[in-house]
């Protein structure tokens, strides 16, 4: 999940860091004091041999039990996602959707640079859960550290015969909606890695018309995290959301970091603890660019969670559903102070814009010729009017 706690005039760049977690570490646990790349025994000697021949027969089970959800942005029950795709008629097929195109987000990066085969071992269980025969992961590699990472810790495991089925690599474009599902997936068919209209989800129909298993980075760490803890994953979080996730911070904050906090902190601690604010805040953007903004006093006690932010969303106080770039604009500042309206639109429209690969000012020109073309009557309609004006006249 994605906080960016919007100020007035600062930009933070560059790559957020991963600070100590918050109650309990796990998807960190295995991370270096140097922040370098953990090897295969930096990693079994942190979380163990991964066992998932064995392990493998428990995934359902566990993730019924617990109602582990996805990490991505749906937040969508996990077992239910398997079950479907073991439902679905085919040899299954997983894919680790690795690309993370929103610049906002850098927790799955943190991921797949610090500890890729916590990443790679939830691949490897999830694919012997549902019985798949391939694994592929989509990778942007705009951002190298997590790219080498990732081919590095293959190699490795290839070199030590420690997996059940050979993973493939996939590098998608580095815009915004690259990662997106069917993106992803006519990627790997040989596509240009665009979305798609497609009829049929992923779990039913996708790589090679085959079903398909896709999540995210930290989705994939989580399973692995959950059949080496089994029970004790549920110790800490919500009774309806256990364990722990990723949150990426930005904005009105000393820096720009990573934490791995409990599921149902409240923001306003899991601020505190990473920092405190640097100033007045105007608005919280919850989920990056596809969330929504929430007004200071309603998101500082909100609940990080799925439910706790649906629940925040519904209340009409607390949050709208603005569109594009009027995301920030619907929000007023402390002190009075509110950001520019017409200014944050148009640079959010342009991004959004060279992020899909047009070019910006284009929806203007778009927009004008089919003005034209509606006001234009068509060439059939035309000819029927000169001929009634011409019987008319005669």
């Amino acid at each position: 999940m994605t906080l960016t706690v919007v100020e007035r005039d600062r930009t933070h760049t560059g790559r957020p860091r991963l600070v100590p977690a918050i109650a309990e570490a796990r998807l960190t646990a295995g991370v270096r004091d140097d922040m370098v790349t953990a090897t295969w025994d930096d990693h079994v000697h942190v979380y163990g041999e991964p066992h998932v021949w064995s392990r493998a027969a428990q995934v359902m089970t566990l993730l019924e039990s617990h109602g582990v959800l996805g990490r991505g942005g749906a937040g969508f029950p996990l077992a239910i996602k398997m079950q479907a795709v073991t439902r679905a008629k085919g040899r299954p097929v997983v894919v680790v959707n690795a690309s993370e195109g929103e610049p906002a987000i850098w927790k799955d990066r943190t991921l797949l640079e610090l500890v890729p085969h916590l990443v790679l071992d939830g691949a490897q269980l999830a694919a012997l859960a549902v019985g798949a025969d391939q694994v592929h992961v989509a990778v942007n590699p705009s951002y190298r550290p997590a790219h080498l990472s990732l081919t590095r810790a293959i190699r490795e495991r290839q070199s030590r015969t420690r997996d059940a089925l050979p993973l493939t690599v996939h590098v998608v474009p580095d815009e915004f909606t690259a990662g997106e599902c069917s993106a992803v997936v006519g990627l790997i068919n040989g596509g240009r890695g665009r979305p798609q209209f497609v009829s049929t989800i992923a779990a039913v129909r996708g790589v090679d018309a085959r079903p398909t298993l896709l999540s995210n980075t930290e989705t994939f760490a989580q399973l692995a995290t959950l059949t080496r803890m089994e029970d004790r994953y549920a110790d800490v979080g919500t009774p309806d959301e256990p364990g722990t996730a990723l949150f990426t911070l930005r904005g009105a904050v000393p820096e720009d970091v990573v934490v791995e906090a409990p599921l149902g902190i409240e923001l306003g601690a899991l601020i505190k603890e990473t920092g405190g604010l640097t100033e007045p805040i105007q608005a919280v953007l919850v989920g990056g660019y596809h969330g929504r903004c929430l007004r200071p006093e309603v998101a500082w006690n909100a609940p990080l969670s799925v439910a706790g932010m649906r629940a925040r969303r519904r209340d009409r106080r607390g949050a709208d559903r603005p569109a594009g770039g009027e995301c920030m604009s619907t929000q007023r500042g402390v002190a009075g102070r509110q950001l520019p309206r017409r200014s944050d639109r148009r640079t959010v429209r342009t991004v959004c814009q060279r992020a899909a690969g047009d070019r910006p000012g284009a929806h203007r020109s778009r927009a004008r010729s089919r003005e034209r073309q509606h006001s234009r009557p068509h060439r059939g309609v035309e000819r029927a009017r000169r001929g009634s004006r011409g019987l008319q006249a005669s």
